[in-house]
């Protein structure tokens, strides 16, 4: 419900950065010379009347605009109001609420006013708005590996999480309405669903997106493409008959000057931007001096922030690699305290023998031994139970009474029982032992943060775990907790965390989590790279491996009737054939033991699952385990727990013969009786009928066939101290070769991991036949052998009915009902003769759903159909009885209009149909709004037979999905024009190039500050004989799209240096060429071999070829993009961003790849002399290039006042029509001469 606006708080909040812009103005008052604003009469008269002015603010915008926990208002947007209340004596009161509740509140009268609103049409109809004071982009931000989502149109099919009441919602309404909405709070809450995968995407302002991104670490989420809609443009909005009030406030954001708004802004963005190291005061040097080793301790079993790491050695995880960089910030030395547990680690903070814990939450209890920095994790906490529990848990009220496993000494565990003083608590030393507690029954739930909880649960295999409910967002904020001895320490820590920038987070906490990049990219490398020289020779030497599996171990593996190896292990052993380019030779069906003696008499080779044990490594070299899984005790259902083997003792209990676990319960517990059977599935029976107390196995395994054979009367009842660490093991003769499996497993990513232990896990397994069932059905049988006589009485109406069936079924489409195409075709065919009898129209509507097939991919086709059928209802109902609808296939549909008068008339039939999606199918708990379009045809008009006017309307509907989709086109002739055209241009290219057709342009680069020539861009022309001149904005995508962009790429690259080279000679001059290269060009695999094959030929200097790239090219595979450009490199070529401004214009593409200019799109240098913003943001990138060692040339050069404003922002090169057009390479001696006599000044 809406919160009333009485009960948003409007005590006098304090501004944090009040102070701070008082300072500002002072201290800027003599450098701007600013007078204080210049109110109207009437303004000051209205002043007089109102001394107090409520103002309403987002409380949970940041930063923009928040409330922290200390209840103070923050933010960019509270920098400006005490800047505004600095010129209007005070006045204005910050009144914190959520957005919905404002902006009612404003039109109640209740606030005066509200920051951060964003004018737009239909708010303007009911709000007056000031000027705006900040501009910001909407970026759509999603998951690190989802493909990348450039703009609105990728969204269609997905759902996308927005804030209530946000601009961003009305707008996708609106216009994208393939788009599924989600609904939250606030940005915070959005973000976290992104990030939860319960949507695929966020929509909304990048500076607050990135800020939460940060603060809240969200390492798998980042930036991906921008909107093409306007962004935050954030005014000061009031109520419409307010008009005094808002020209009051215009007018001092009108006083507040570009220097005083830059410092606002600064205050802000440098905690996530990185704008400033860590700078240090005399005391601090000197406290740092004195205490240049600092003691730290971390919990070992908390992972992935810290743990002990089998892999990296020592002590691992996010929370490890952030202190390490806040240590070398603070130049000090760190000394990491080894702990048993966290109990263990909480005592010696308390007792001062450490100094730091990085992974602690503040609580009042703890600030007796500790202080505090600020929080730099975030971790949402669920509540976590077995599967066949975990529904009974609806909200916290049902966790009441409840038994749980609680970790010794965390915060959380205080917090729950506060919360619940009744729950019933059993207390552990690690989250780990917590969980498995839980798996085996004895307790009913804990509480752990996801993060943490999920790693566990598929490291251990305890598949029988839930996420229940979330518990709590707030509680679990990890900070860096210093004992109270050391408090200096504490403000230096924090002062360092506030250093570390976006980036810097995001790169600490993506090596951590499943997600990360790095880690995925590795993983698609070959294995064979990372091989040497001896090992790959190996490999070679013996094609044929052998592998030995056991036959019916599922879900590990298995054997299956076809004799395929299945399971886990088998998509673990295929990605190691994948990696390393071999093909094992499948394993003999055969039980485990002998599997075992033949691998031992060296028949088999490679062990694809087993456990090394003393026995096996006298045979066996194995590789570090790639899957764990616990040892779980197995009983009747009516047995109680069971306490390790201490209760099995003189017990019979099962286990499989030849398996790893009986040697050793055998060797450790010489008093449980050991019964053997061949296989998991004989052993599990055995318990279900009573002939052992108890069966010792794996959780994963028993799972697996309990459901298979549906042993519906057994129960995990215990859990030994053990686990199945599964590993390969290779015969002892072959070192090398176990070396080598080593090698691609590690090559396996954590998202591979995860999605082999998911299928499995998760596996459908088949069920029983149901015997009572069939024998009803065999007596039913009988019963109609008894009447079977009868069946000849009605033979005669059965064949008149099922032919009935056929013919129906031959013109209808069976999901819909609908007529199918041959019979509306048929129709057709009847309305055009009729209409050529009675001498009117018909129109014909070629309706296609938008985007539909993403709905058949993310929801599946059962969905799928479902709305199939919904939408043909509709569209059936919105049209006339005398009208025909019918379904062509797929999300085609067919609509036929008879008698109509007019074009009109088919146009109000389009719209009918449209309107008829414009209301959401309900699924579920979901919505999701359709869109179609529609392409209309007319007899006789477009065609006289029922073929063409399908072709005609078919051509037509593509018209109106390039027009934006949901909508309708007419045909025309120039669709088909269009369309020809393509395929002529298609056609006359190929052998242009063989033809001699294509031809090189050159335009000079010239240097500004000289007005000297240092070279040109290399241009590609066609003229065809048959076309003529060809637009390359026409040509050049259909060459990329088929392919022959590359040997025409290599044409151009060719003309050019062998052209450069011959005018270096003749002018006497350094020339370098630019020449472009195109993101199909940089995907061929024989680029750089083919670009070397033409320098090795004509021997240019290094340094004077220059290839020119987009943006384009490196938001599509990053990694093959990056490889390539450092080839060329190493070439000695230079690397150019071309169009920059134009599309994302990410600073990382600038960073992170090898480039040596940045050139300046037209767009902005067209109207730098006119538009300030142009002319800002030239000088930023000039400036920006400058930082980095770019050179800049700006590109669309046309005026003598463009050339000079570039001059004085200090922009290197100009290229365009104020020294030359592109010009063919015989004019360019010409234009030299000119050009060096002083004479080109303007368009040649």
């Amino acid at each position: 419900m809406r919160r009333p606006i009485q009960a948003l708080k409007e005590r006098d909040y304090r501004i944090r950065h009040l102070a701070l812009a008082w300072l500002l103005i002072h201290a800027l008052a003599v450098a701007q010379a600013a007078a204080a604003p210049q109110f109207t009469e009437e303004q000051v008269a209205w002043l007089g009347q109102h001394e107090t002015l409520r103002v309403g603010v987002m409380d949970s915008w940041p930063p923009i605009s928040f409330v922290d926990e200390t209840d103070q208002y923050n933010g960019i947007s509270a920098g400006y109001l005490a800047a505004l209340n600095a010129r209007l004596d005070g006045r204005l009161r910050p009144v914190p609420g959520d957005w919905p509740t404002l902006q009612i509140a404003l039109a109640n009268g209740e606030i005066d006013a509200i920051m951060d609103f964003t004018p737009n049409p239909e708010r303007r109809n009911r709000f007056a708005f000031t000027q705006q004071y900040v501009d910001i982009p909407h970026v759509i931000v999603a998951p690190r590996n989802t493909p990348f989502l450039r703009s609105e149109a990728d969204l269609t099919g997905k759902t996308i999480a927005l804030e209530r009441g946000f601009g961003n919602v009305a707008y996708f309404r609106a216009h994208y309405p393939g788009v599924t909405i989600q609904l939250h709070a606030d940005t915070s809450r959005a973000l976290g669903a992104v990030a939860a995968g319960e949507a695929d995407a966020y929509v909304g302002n990048r500076t607050v997106a990135i800020w939460l991104m940060n603060k809240e670490v969200m390492g798998n989420l980042r930036v991906h493409g921008r909107l093409a809609k306007e962004g935050s443009r954030l005014a000061i909005g009031v109520q419409r008959e307010n008009r005094v009030l808002a020209d009051v406030l215009d007018a001092a954001l009108g006083d507040i000057g570009r220097i005083e708004r830059q410092a606002i802004q600064a205050a802000w963005v440098r905690d996530w931007a990185g704008e400033g190291k860590m700078s240090f005061s005399p005391e601090d040097v000197d406290w740092l001096d004195r205490h240049s080793r600092i003691r730290v301790g971390f919990d070992p079993a908390y992972p992935p922030y810290s743990f002990r790491d089998d892999v990296e050695g020592g002590i691992s995880g996010i929370a490890v690699d952030v202190t390490r960089k806040l240590a070398q910030d603070l130049g000090v030395e760190l000394e990491l305290v080894p702990f048993d547990s966290w109990a263990d680690l909480l005592d010696a903070g308390k007792s001062g023998d450490i100094d730091v814990i990085p992974t602690m939450v503040e609580r009042p209890e703890r600030r007796t031994w500790f202080s505090f920095t600020r929080p730099y994790l975030v971790l949402s906490q669920y509540i976590i139970a077995r599967d066949e529990d975990a529904t009974r848990y609806k909200s916290k009220a049902d966790l009441k009474g409840g038994k749980i496993a609680l970790i010794k000494g965390y915060s959380m565990s205080d917090v729950m029982l506060s919360d619940f003083p009744d729950l019933q608590p059993t207390w552990f030393d690690s989250l780990e032992q917590a969980l498995h507690a839980v798996s085996v029954g004895k307790a009913d739930f804990t509480v752990a943060d996801i993060g943490t909880a999920h790693h566990y649960i598929v490291r251990e295999g305890l598949s029988n775990l839930s996420f229940a409910i979330l518990y709590t967002r707030e509680l679990s904020q990890q900070r860096f907790g210093v004992r109270n001895g050391l408090a200096p320490l504490a403000g230096l820590l924090d002062r360092a965390l506030g250093t570390i920038d976006y980036q810097g987070m995001m790169d600490i906490h993506s090596r951590w989590t499943p997600t990360a990049v790095s880690r995925s990219q590795l993983s698609k490398r070959p294995a064979l790279q990372f091989l040497s020289e001896k090992e790959r020779a190996w490999l070679a030497a013996h094609p044929r491996i052998r592998l030995a599996s056991d036959r019916n171990w599922m879900p590990f593996e298995g054997i299956d009737e076809r004799g395929v190896h299945q399971g886990i292990a088998a998509d673990y052993m295929k990605l190691v054939a994948t990696r390393l380019g071999i093909s094992f030779e499948a394993s003999p069906a055969i039980p485990w033991s002998e599997v075992l003696r033949k691998v031992e008499d060296r028949e088999l080779d490679v062990l694809a699952c087993a456990m090394a044990t003393p026995g096996r490594r006298r045979y066996a070299q194995f590789t570090k385990p790639y899957v764990s899984n616990p040892m779980v005790i197995v009983t009747l259902g009516s047995v109680g727990f069971v306490d390790g083997a201490e209760g099995l003792a003189g017990k019979a209990v099962a286990i499989e013969e030849g398996y790893a676990s009986y040697d050793l319960i055998a060797r450790r517990h010489p008093d449980v009786s050991l019964q053997t059977y061949p296989d998991s599935a004989a052993a599990l029976q055995a318990v279900a009928r009573g002939e052992v107390f108890a069966y010792i196995g794996n959780i994963a395994n028993v799972s697996y066939v309990v459901r298979n054979l549906g042993l519906s009367n057994i129960k995990i009842s215990g859990q030994l101290p053990y686990h199945f660490e599964l590993a390969v093991g290779v015969r002892s003769d072959w070192p090398i070769l176990a070396s080598i499996i080593q090698k691609a497993l590690d090559t396996i990513s954590v998202e591979e991991k995860h999605a082999i232990l998911q299928k499995w896990v998760d596996v459908s397994v088949a069920h029983p036949p149901d015997w009572a069932l069939l024998l009803r059905v065999l007596a039913i049988v009988l019963v109609l052998a008894v009447v079977v006589i009868f069946w000849n009485l009605g033979l005669k109406r059965q064949v008149r009915l099922r032919t009935q069936q056929l013919e129906y079924q031959a013109s209808y489409d069976n999901l819909t009902r609908l007529p199918n195409r041959r019979l509306a075709l048929d129709r057709l065919g009847g309305m055009i003769g009729d209409a050529q009898r009675h001498h009117h129209c018909v129109a014909l509507l070629f309706l296609d759903l938008d985007d539909f097939k993403r709905v058949n991919d993310h929801l599946g086709h059962e969905i799928g159909d479902f709305l199939l059928v919904e939408a043909a209802a509709r569209l059936a109902h919105s049209i006339r009885d005398s009208d025909v609808i019918g379904r062509l296939g797929g999300d085609e549909f067919i609509v036929l209009v008879d008698q109509i008068r007019t074009p009109a008339d088919a146009t109000a039939v389009a719209d009918s149909l449209l309107r008829s999606l414009e209301r959401p199918f309900v699924l579920g708990s979901r919505e999701l709004v359709l869109t179609a379009s529609i392409g209309v045809s007319l007899y006789p008009d477009d065609g006289d037979d029922a073929n063409e006017l399908l072709r005609k309307a078919d051509a037509a509907m593509y018209g109106a999905k390039h027009s934006g989709r949901n909508t309708f086109s007419f045909f025309t002739q120039a669709m088909n024009d269009e369309l020809a055209r393509r395929l002529v241009i298609e056609e006359n290219m190929r052998g242009a190039l063989e033809r001699g057709e294509f031809s090189v342009r050159y335009q000079p680069q010239v240097a500004i500050a000289e007005r000297s020539l240092i070279g040109f861009e290399a241009l590609l022309r066609w003229h065809s004989p048959e076309l003529g001149e060809i637009s390359p904005a026409e040509f050049i995508p259909i060459a990329e799209h088929t392919g022959a962009i590359v040997p025409i790429g290599l044409f151009v690259f060719e003309s050019a240096i062998a052209q450069v080279l011959e005018w270096q000679q003749k002018f006497d001059l350094s020339l370098v060429i630019a020449i472009n290269l195109s993101p199909r060009q940089i995907r061929d695999p024989n680029l750089v071999a083919s670009l070397r094959e033409v320098l090795e030929r004509h021997s240019p200097a290094p340094g004077s070829i220059e290839l020119e790239i987009t943006e384009g090219v490196l938001l599509k595979g990053q990694e093959l993009v990056e490889d390539a450009l450092r080839e060329l490199k190493s070439l000695g070529l230079l690397i150019a961003m071309d169009d920059f401004g134009i599309g994302y214009s990410s600073l990382n593409y600038l960073r992170n790849y090898p480039f040596d200019t940045l050139k300046i799109d037209r767009e902005f240098i067209r109207d730098m002399t006119q538009n300030p913003s142009d002319r800002e943001l030239v000088h930023a990138a000039i400036a920006m290039s400058h930082a980095l060692q770019l050179d800049v040339v700006a590109e669309g050069v046309e005026t003598a006042g463009q050339l000079d404003m570039l001059n004085q922002l200090g922009c290197d090169v100009a290229q365009g029509y104020l020294f030359a057009a592109p010009l063919p390479a015989v004019e360019i001696p010409g234009w030299f001469e000119q050009f060096s006599a002083g004479q080109v000044t303007s368009s040649t």
